[in-house]
């Protein structure tokens, strides 16, 4: 335990409202085999201050140690919230009360059921039932998603990893680099950072590979300034120098080889207009995340090849940063 707990909070006067997560509804707890155990948080109602952290578990001393670490000034919500998933942590429990969360139909799993409404022809869901790269959402539905297991989806659908994408990895990347008026992304998935992207840029155009999320990418962003290309981002569609910046965010650990990762720097270097930038950012490599990637694509890019990686591609001025979650590189063409 960390901080107050309710009874403590009422005797202060701090008006206050609980949060109560289960280890067993958590995907991370299941795979890991450990169910048993609770996470609640007691947060302030007027300013989200996170007042408390109560973990009861296997693993409890790892999921409360964010705020041990920052017990020394004032928590919040998003302290807590870092992505320690990425490190097998059951951190999604780690959030707002329930009650006091707003939540988007693009950042929780009923995104998912608006993607590919389940045709009524047959011989389609035999077809879909039979293709080993179809995946089950948590609600059920049947989509096709590449290498991408049914957990990772879930994950990647959650309202906690949006969370996540807006308050600490997307910032953190990008810090004060100006984009400019023409960006490319390369690998936005469902396209939460498409969402985040798209309102501080004039126009953004998305590479996506996989045909079933860009074409869901397209119907959902038809008539904003996004525009999406289904293409291999090794080997884009666009004339050389056309855009102002480029940015990856958490996806090229699925690119599966060193060597399509590398074209794929050279080929974003190809487009970018002469002191255009790049930013990218992953996670970095460990025994938990690569188990949470069962059945998928993952080869992490080591943070401290990127700099000699980016500079072969023919990028220059190359910061590379590290945190203990991941790391990140913004570099000059």
């Amino acid at each position: 335990m960390v901080g107050l707990t309710e009874e403590a909070a009422s005797s202060q006067g701090i008006p206050h409202a609980v949060g109560r997560s289960w280890f067993e509804q958590n995907t991370r707890a299941a795979i890991g085999g450990a169910t048993d155990g609770l996470v609640k948080l007691v947060f302030a109602r007027d300013d989200a201050r996170l007042l408390g952290v109560h973990v009861l578990g296997e693993g409890a001393t790892e999921l409360v140690h964010p705020a041990l670490r920052r017990h020394h000034r004032p928590l919040h919500r998003h302290d807590v919230q870092r992505p320690d998933h990425e490190r097998g942590l059951q951190v999604r429990g780690l959030r707002r009360p329930r009650e006091d969360r707003a939540l988007s139909s693009r950042s929780t799993p009923a995104f998912w059921a608006a993607l590919l409404p389940d045709s009524d022809d047959n011989a389609a869901k035999n077809a879909r039932q039979a293709d080993p790269t179809m995946q089950t959402t948590p609600l059920g539905r049947r989509i096709r998603f590449g290498s991408v297991n049914a957990e990772h989806l879930e994950l990647c659908s959650s309202d906690d990893w949006r969370a996540m994408l807006r308050d600490f990895i997307v910032p953190w990347a990008v810090a004060s680099t100006e984009l400019g008026d023409d960006v490319l992304e390369v690998g936005p998935g469902p396209g939460m950072t498409t969402d985040l992207l798209r309102h501080q840029v004039p126009k953004l155009t998305a590479v996506e590979l996989d045909e079933q999320l860009a074409a869901a990418l397209t119907a959902r962003l038809a008539g904003t300034n996004v525009e999406i290309v289904r293409a291999d981002a090794t080997a884009m569609p666009f004339d050389g120098g056309r855009f102002s910046a480029a940015v990856s965010f958490t996806m090229l650990h699925h690119v599966p080889t060193i060597e399509l990762q590398d074209r794929l720097f050279a080929e974003v270097a190809r487009v970018l207009a002469s002191g255009g930038v790049f930013v990218a950012s992953d996670s970095l490599a460990s025994a938990d995340l690569a188990a949470f990637h069962h059945g998928d694509v993952y080869n992490p890019v080591d943070p401290v090849t990127v700099e000699g990686r980016l500079t072969a591609a023919s990028f220059t001025s190359v910061d590379v940063q590290q945190n203990d979650f991941g790391w990140a590189a913004r570099a000059r063409r």
